[in-house]
């Protein structure tokens, strides 16, 4: 299957996952071959993931940066009943104080 993208901006990336994702969990055994805007990532993002995890039940919904300065990601944990919400922030982070 080719899926040939043009994606602007990051809610556009944000479903071309969702229809990736789609795909591979209806057709398990298809080849996905994405092109386009979305398949050329920067040099240096080539080989990372940004976020990943080997919690089975793990499946991050959305990702916001807080007032703080934190990341956010909410994580539907199983059917639409449970979820959690992480907070995550570099190792040398410091609150920054409010205005």
């Amino acid at each position: 299957m080719v899926l040939n993208t043009c994606t602007v901006t990051s809610a556009a990336d944000d479903e071309v996952r969702q229809v990736i994702r789609r795909i591979h969990r209806n057709q398990p055994e298809a080849r996905i071959l994405v092109t386009g805007c979305y398949a050329q990532r920067a040099p240096d993002e080539t080989n990372t993931e940004f976020l990943a995890s080997t919690d089975a039940s793990f499946q991050p919904m959305q990702i916001i940066n807080g007032p703080d300065g934190a990341l956010y990601i909410a994580d539907k944990q199983s059917a639409a009943t449970n979820g959690r919400i992480y907070r995550v922030v570099p190792e040398d982070f410091v609150l920054p104080k409010p205005p």
